[in-house]
């Protein structure tokens, strides 16, 4: 399997209250995904495949107001990174 990789972000800010929806949009998704907003995990909502782009709608954690790095990785069928 692929690495992911993420080409957009999109809101790129959001409040440290957490909860917003965020559309995240790359390559090489895998069905079920892991994503943290610095070291804080998102739930994801859901991903798919758009016009050959992969997207996953995601809902931010609360954290401490600073600029954080999104990571995306993927995980197999048993929630493991891979």
């Amino acid at each position: 399997m692929a690495a992911p990789t993420l080409s957009s972000v999109t809101p790129t800010s959001g409040p440290t209250s957490g909860g917003d929806l965020v559309r995240l949009v790359g390559l090489d998704f895998a069905r079920q995904l892991a994503v943290r907003f610095g070291a804080a995990p998102a739930e994801v909502v859901s991903v798919r495949v758009e016009g050959g782009a992969s997207v996953a709608d995601v809902r931010t954690p609360a954290h401490p107001e600073a600029l954080v790095p999104v990571v995306v990785e993927n995980l197999d069928a048993a929630g493991v990174p891979v």
